[in-house]
């Protein structure tokens, strides 16, 4: 488990500022716009590893410095790479682009970002968050790879595509297409926009308001949100990183229909059974106890599943 003070003031790239369990995570490089480079590509994966694994955390906004998110914009023929990097270099960049999202999928709590102005590279990350502010000045490209002559990748190759749909996404990766704030807000990749001295406010806003639900609350609907990104993310984003997709950690899909409460008392049997699950075996005990749950249903003559879970004894089919 991390501790904010441990990690409050270890990064270069990322103020930490943390009032009433809401976290707000400032991306900058030397108190300006991020400028994007080897160091946060470092950074970031165990920025977001730190913040995951900190419960005291239970709401986060990510957002920028100054007029850009992140930057620079990289201009048509250029290159990310004005040099070849050597074979330990792409090894490691490759290593920290498997982790990048993965980490920030990791984190089991709600996540809004709060994009301040134009995000030119890596704007993957803010996209991802549950809730997505912009200010009217924001503008999203991937200035970095198609256009720079280098294969889509980080990230980028899964996001556009899943939030713009697959012949959008495919245009917008391989033309450098620009999308103002309104457009984004149009075709659904934001919720709001609003005026840059508005922005952080309206963030601030809906993160209080999150962070007085149950802690439970939070952390099984993040997981909830999350769990189909990591499906796409996990086997797409190894192949735009590393040629190879790794194993994707189990999670309990529950079906539409059940509830979350036992039939004792209304005592929440499903979740205490899920805790138990995850504290003792992670995300396999998930897997089981869904696993476990199926049969039991299908084990009922005739029943239908959906809204039968009240009618079984969670704990006693975990202990079988």
């Amino acid at each position: 488990m991390s501790s904010f003070d441990a990690y409050a003031n270890k990064y270069k790239t990322a103020r930490m500022d943390r009032r009433n369990g809401v976290l707000q995570v400032t991306l900058h490089t030397d108190g300006q716009s991020l400028r994007w480079g080897f160091l946060p590509h470092g950074e970031l994966p165990e920025v977001f590893h730190d913040i995951g694994t900190d419960r005291e955390n239970r709401v986060v906004i990510l957002t920028g410095t100054g007029d850009e998110f992140s930057g620079p914009r990289a201009t048509q023929g250029t290159s990310s790479f004005p040099t070849r990097p050597s074979i330990e270099r792409i090894d490691r960049i490759h290593w920290e682009g498997r982790h990048l999202l993965m980490n920030l999928l990791n984190i089991e709590i709600p996540v809004i970002s709060a994009i301040n102005g134009p995000a030119w590279r890596h704007s993957e990350i803010p996209l991802l968050c549950d809730i997505v502010l912009a200010a009217e000045t924001a503008q999203f490209q991937d200035s970095a790879h198609f256009t720079s002559e280098v294969v889509p990748g980080d990230g980028m190759h899964v996001v556009y595509p899943l939030l713009l749909g697959m012949n959008r996404g495919r245009y917008f990766l391989m033309t450098g297409q620009t999308l103002d704030a309104a457009e984004a807000l149009r075709l659904g990749l934001v919720a709001e926009v609003l005026p840059p001295d508005k922005l952080l406010a309206r963030a601030w806003e809906l993160a209080e308001d999150l962070a007085r639900k149950p802690t439970l609350l939070l952390r099984y609907t993040r997981l909830l949100f999350t769990e189909y990104l990591r499906r796409q993310s996990v086997p797409a984003v190894a192949r735009g990183a590393s040629g190879g997709p790794p194993r994707a950690a189990p999670m309990i899909s529950l079906r539409h229909g059940w509830t979350a409460s036992g039939r004792r008392g209304d005592r929440p049997v499903l979740q205490h059974a899920a805790l138990v699950g995850l504290g003792e075996h992670g995300f396999d005990g998930l897997h089981e106890l869904s696993r476990r749950i199926h049969a039991e249903l299908h084990g009922h003559a005739g029943a239908r599943a959906e809204g039968l879970v009240d009618e079984i004894d969670v704990e006693r089919v975990l202990e079988r």
